[in-house]
């Protein structure tokens, strides 16, 4: 098993995005630029183990799982953000 990150998964309100970063050949400037944007505050957990995201194709139990893990990290980050009045938090290895 590969070390390299298998997917990113993003929300912004109730859009979310799901990345099989595993099979792409570049990661589109797109992306890397929303990613470097200093006004963008990013807030999740990485958890292991939990599933296959390697799968080339993820089912749809596994797209419903990403997209409710990173609907909630937004809606707790934007809780924690706005109780803290801009803070910048970060959880990461939880």
């Amino acid at each position: 098993m590969s070390n390299k990150t298998a997917t990113l998964q993003l929300c912004v309100d109730n859009k979310c995005l799901i990345l099989q970063l595993f099979y792409m050949d570049y990661i589109p400037q797109s992306i890397k630029s929303f990613l470097s944007d200093p006004n963008a505050t990013f807030v999740g957990v990485e958890v292991e183990d939990d599933s296959d995201w390697q799968s080339r194709v993820l089912d749809e139990e596994q797209v419903e799982y990403g997209c409710i893990d990173a609907y909630a990290s937004y809606r707790i980050g934007h809780k924690l953000i706005m109780e803290n009045r801009g803070t910048v938090l970060l959880f990461k290895g939880i």
